[in-house]
């Protein structure tokens, strides 16, 4: 598993809603029995702000719902899809805001 990996989403209660989440912990810690993730929700195709970018996965365009973050266990993520790391900057700049507001 790599930092800006994107998975399928594990939970079948949420899938619909949510499809992906991209894996925003280093892969510098892995010591860890869960990762930090941010859930990718389809979107329209727009402009969207730096809190929010949206990424080409898969079938479509995706939301990055930065402030909703969460631990998941490592052994749930399992279905690998694509990764973003081409689009860090963008994806640092969206947790940046989140915790220092610039």
């Amino acid at each position: 598993m790599r930092q800006y990996d994107v998975f399928q989403n594990p939970s079948p209660r949420t899938r619909k809603l949510i499809p992906y989440l991209v894996v925003l912990q280093s892969d510098l810690v892995s010591e860890t029995d869960a990762v930090i993730v941010a859930p990718l929700s389809k979107s329209v195709r727009s402009e969207g702000s730096r809190l929010y970018p949206q990424f080409a996965v898969a079938d479509g365009y995706y939301t990055l719902l930065t402030p909703d973050l969460a631990s998941i266990p490592r052994v749930a993520l399992t279905e690998r899809v694509t990764n973003l790391a081409k689009d860090w900057n963008r994806i640092t700049a969206a947790v940046d805001i989140l915790f220092t507001g610039i």
